[in-house]
């Protein structure tokens, strides 16, 4: 979908819809969007957003409402700073998250496809500890999840906002 989602629709809508399972009871969900839609209106946000799961529709339209609502067209040139798991490193990640915006309040960094930094995701456990207020890290982990058994998820469940979307199946579309 990427930039021909329908943004006004889903930032019109008070809900956007995801399969319950025992993991992600549709109450949840709408609970957590509305929360995400919440923390952009009101500019109150959490330093850490972990959008992960099978369903990537959702991680998709819930990080665009980010990039568009939260930077202006003339903060975003210094301030949004995407990067891709295969291509970066988690020291990098970091010393990125660690800078100040220029000429905003806030910065975003996105990673995408941070499925493929699993094997280093634990290296940011530091950082999950102590963030940046300034720095809004959104973390896109598609097509599975992230071990909940592992410290470093257990560290950043104390300063993230995680949601976790299912497969949606034909018949919930």
């Amino acid at each position: 979908y990427g930039k021909n989602a329908p943004l006004d629709k889903i930032k019109a809508c008070k809900t956007i819809g995801l399969s319950s399972g025992a993991s992600a009871p549709e109450e949840l969900v709408q609970n957590f969007i509305s929360e995400i839609k919440n923390d952009i209106k009101t500019k109150n946000f959490s330093p850490i957003y972990l959008l992960m799961g099978e369903e990537e529709f959702y991680i998709d339209n819930i990080t665009n409402l980010f990039i568009e609502d939260v930077l202006t067209d003339e903060e975003k040139q210094f301030n949004l700073n995407i990067l891709y798991g295969k291509e970066t490193s988690v020291d990098q990640i970091i010393s990125i998250c660690k800078k100040y915006p220029l000429m905003s309040k806030y910065q975003i960094v996105l990673v995408k496809e941070a499925q493929d930094l699993s094997r280093t995701f634990d290296g940011l456990i530091d950082y999950f500890k102590k963030p940046l207020e300034s720095t809004i890290l959104i973390i896109n982990y598609k097509h599975k999840s992230i071990d909940k058994r592992k410290s470093s998820f257990k560290e950043l469940k104390k300063n993230a906002k995680v949601f976790e979307s299912k497969k949606l199946y034909d018949n919930q579309v």
